[in-house]
């Protein structure tokens, strides 16, 4: 690996099985502490860097910077966005906006088990990014097409409540008319009264900031296994439009 002046951090965690054939596999950490390895299903901590042989011996997990990886049997390219593909934590191409890209390619590859080098991304699908208490989901208004539709679905890996939410203008709406209602759902349900209006004659100029239409007042406690959706309960469609809003759904 060339690492270079490319700063990493690795943090220590006792891994919950014996691991050592698993060694640059992709790993979360469970509730009690442990490193597991990742599945499709969980959010990624990051990349084991060694061989832990037993159930609580500590190894060391890279959550920042390049490191190597096991890739799944697909081939793939340098650049290519990257997620968990099986149950052993192996990497393998993902699409932005439905799968948790956890990293990017740095090598091609084109064999089961391979390793190669990647950089670290924050480990999200639909260009999200988490903040201390706030994930922040960057929407272009061109998906905003129909009632019902889906923007962002996450598995958030952490515990915690929803309180609100707000929008950004990032880039200015193109259109001459168009709404919408956006709401969030955790797992199957709604949470309660939480909506975000978005009106074409508030989508300007470029840094307004758009207050929630009500904040949640229940239904907004979520746990690790959950995935938070955003999606819209009425739309006037901004079908073709180039512009985008950052939202913030704020949590504790």
């Amino acid at each position: 690996m060339t690492a270079g002046d490319i700063p990493v951090h690795d943090s220590s965690h006792p891994a919950y099985a014996d691991y050592s054939s698993l060694q640059f596999s992709a790993v979360y950490i469970d509730s009690s502490g442990y490193a597991r390895k990742a599945t499709t299903a969980t959010a990624v901590m990051g990349i084991l860097q060694d061989k832990p042989s037993a159930q609580g011996m500590v190894c060391a997990v890279r959550e920042l910077g390049h490191t190597k990886a096991r890739m799944l049997t697909h081939s793939g390219a340098i650049g290519d966005p990257l997620c968990v593909g099986d149950a052993n934590g192996r990497l393998t191409t993902g699409t932005v906006g439905t799968d948790v890209i956890c990293a990017i390619a740095l090598e091609a590859w084109t064999t089961t088990d391979q390793i190669i080098e990647v950089a670290l991304t924050t480990r999200t699908a639909q260009g999200i990014s988490s903040r201390a208490g706030q994930l922040v989901f960057n929407i272009p208004l061109a998906q905003m097409t129909t009632t019902g539709a889906v923007y962002a679905a996450m598995p958030l890996g952490f515990a915690g409540t929803i309180t609100d939410m707000y929008a950004i203008v990032t880039k200015v709406s193109a259109s001459s008319s168009g709404s919408t209602a956006i709401t969030l759902k955790i797992g199957s349900t709604p949470v309660t009264s939480l909506t975000m209006p978005l009106l074409y004659s508030s989508l300007t100029p470029v840094g307004t900031v758009i207050a929630s239409g009500a904040a949640a007042t229940a239904a907004n406690t979520f746990v690790a296994a959950n995935t938070l959706t955003i999606y819209s309960t009425s739309t006037t469609t901004f079908a073709g439009d180039t512009g985008a809003v950052e939202l913030h759904v704020i949590t504790t």
